[in-house]
């Protein structure tokens, strides 16, 4: 109570869906010493509208800290609790600033929520003589702005590989499995079959899909207390979020179990945050008529765009400059905290610095596209510049769909880790960048690169199998060149198989929602 220097303690309820706060009226004597001399108009659950009077007290908890106006309520909806705390005072906090202590261990270990968290929290009213010269003042965490700006993902470890050959000898839906092992030596020219390794169930897999080029494969069988193991490493977290057909085309690199797919399926169908961020079906919209041609040579041709404004990152950024190339589709995204055509021309920069100098660069025709400090760069370095028709995103079509799938990730990473966007950007390139597309059937890192870039599901299947025997120097460079031409041979001639099938086949008709939405072959 103001003047007054006794302490109430009282019990506080933070409501982060009211908007004004109060406090029960037999908690102190309140009289004219403490009335603002104002009111406010509220709303309760049964629509009805009440004049409640404000009075001013102070207030000493984790939220909020030193005098402060609320109402003054008979009764509260809540038995027990004598202030709701609304968010005219707490503002977007919801917990106290809780400092946990250190612990130092030598094992790996994670910190979660603890099991019982409840929801009220003590309090105490003070007096304004005991809080002279106090202010209401929001509780600022410093640790926030010494936190490492990068973010790793988190790989688990606590699985051994004799506890992956016990769970295999212990489940059951794997006997019909066991039953099938053979030594490896008879797996030559066999399609798919089960072999040991090290006592690890492993299943050697050719598939005919052209995103494996023909090639064996080695998986390691996964049981079923496992699975949700593999699963969350492959789709939940820096992951991405993918859909069902990269999702299972990504786990299919490294592990196998029965009924893989569907599993796969159920658990995206359940997934929280895809439930709350992933984009509904979309209607596919009038196809173009005159596709951008397909060229051999990767990094030849570059599509760039920007992005934004973005909710502000830590450092500042609101905007992403991206560029693709429209061979390989390989994306690269960079943050900026402007889109100038200084800040566009730094980022091309270190692109360029690192796949080279391109013969053309498409772009729309935004300002910082069409500068002359844009044009005069591009004309030294010998580069043709096209620009796309004005207000026609298709003209960049293969860069604006990964812009949709880019926001997709942000949001669910957002969503999922409550982390800024821009620290959990390089992650999320790098899941972008090892799923296949459907358009050239294979992923960008396959087209770049010629070998499978090692990712999280990688370094998750090399803790449970056995190392590859080394290969000679001359044998690799071989099979490199093998492969690497051979994957973008395919991968041209499928995105021109692509283009004729959305250019010809899919013809988008307007009607009712319950009829079929294309019609033709």
């Amino acid at each position: 109570m103001l003047g007054s220097k006794d302490l109430v303690p009282v019990k506080i309820l933070r409501d982060t869906g009211a908007s004004e706060s109060f406090v029960l009226e037999s908690v102190l004597p309140f009289s004219a010493k403490t009335d603002s001399g104002n009111s406010v108009l509220i709303r309760g659950i049964g629509l009805n509208t009440l004049s409640v009077p404000l009075h001013k007290l102070m207030l000493d908890c984790g939220l909020v800290k030193g005098e402060v106006v609320v109402g003054v309520r008979p009764s509260l909806p809540i038995e027990g609790i004598d202030v709701i705390l609304g968010n005219n005072l707490a503002g977007e906090r919801v917990w106290p600033a809780v400092f946990p202590s250190l612990v130092v261990s030598t094992k790996p270990s994670s910190v979660g929520i603890p099991d019982e968290c409840t929801e009220l929290f003590s309090a105490c009213a003070v007096t304004r003589s005991m809080s002279r010269g106090e202010l209401v003042t929001a509780p600022t965490n410093d640790n926030n702005t010494k936190k490492c700006a990068t973010v790793f993902p988190v790989i688990p470890l606590s699985v051994t590989r004799s506890d992956l050959i016990n769970a295999q000898r212990d489940d059951p839906t794997l006997e019909e499995l066991r039953d099938q092992i053979v030594p490896v030596e008879q797996l030559g020219d066999v399609a798919h079959g089960y072999f040991l390794q090290e006592d690890v169930l492993m299943r050697k897999w050719v598939s005919h899909d052209s995103c494996f080029l023909g090639e064996a494969i080695s998986q390691v069988v996964v049981p079923v207390k496992l699975r949700d193991l593999v699963l969350e490493t492959s789709h939940s977290d820096v992951a991405g979020h993918m859909g069902v057909r990269k999702t299972y085309n990504r786990i299919l690199r490294h592990f196998f179990w029965p009924r893989l797919k569907r599993d796969v399926s159920d658990f995206i169908k359940t997934c929280h945050t895809c439930q709350l961020t992933g984009k509904p079906n979309q209607a596919i919209k009038p196809v173009p008529l005159f596709p951008i041609p397909v060229l051999s040579q990767p990094f030849e041709y570059l599509i760039i765009d920007c992005v934004g404004p973005l909710p502000r990152s830590k450092k500042g950024s609101s905007y992403l400059f991206t560029v693709m190339c429209q061979t390989t589709r390989f994306p690269a995204a960079y943050p900026l905290r402007s889109i100038t055509t200084k800040s566009v021309l730094k980022a091309l920069t270190q692109f360029l610095s690192l796949f080279g100098i391109p013969k053309v660069i498409q772009s729309d025709q935004g300002s910082n596209f069409t500068s002359n400090l844009f044009s005069q760069v591009l004309q030294q370095l010998h580069i043709k510049h096209n620009l796309s028709s004005a207000y026609h995103a298709q003209s960049q079509g293969a860069l604006e769909r990964f812009h949709q799938t880019l926001k997709s990730l942000l949001r669910a990473y957002c969503t999922e880790m409550d982390k800024d966007w821009e620290e959990g950007l390089p992650w999320l390139l790098l899941a972008a960048r090892e799923v296949s597309q459907e358009s050239t059937g294979f992923s960008p890192n396959d087209l770049v690169f010629g070998h499978r870039v090692r990712g999280l599901l990688s370094v998750l299947q090399d803790d449970w199998k056995s190392p590859e025997p080394p290969q000679s120097l001359l044998s690799y460079v071989c099979d490199f060149r093998r492969r690497l031409y051979a994957a973008g041979e395919m991968a041209k001639e499928k995105l021109s198989s692509s283009q004729e099938r959305m250019k010809g086949m899919l013809v988008p008709i307007v009607g009712s929602p319950f009829q079929a939405k294309f019609q033709g072959p």
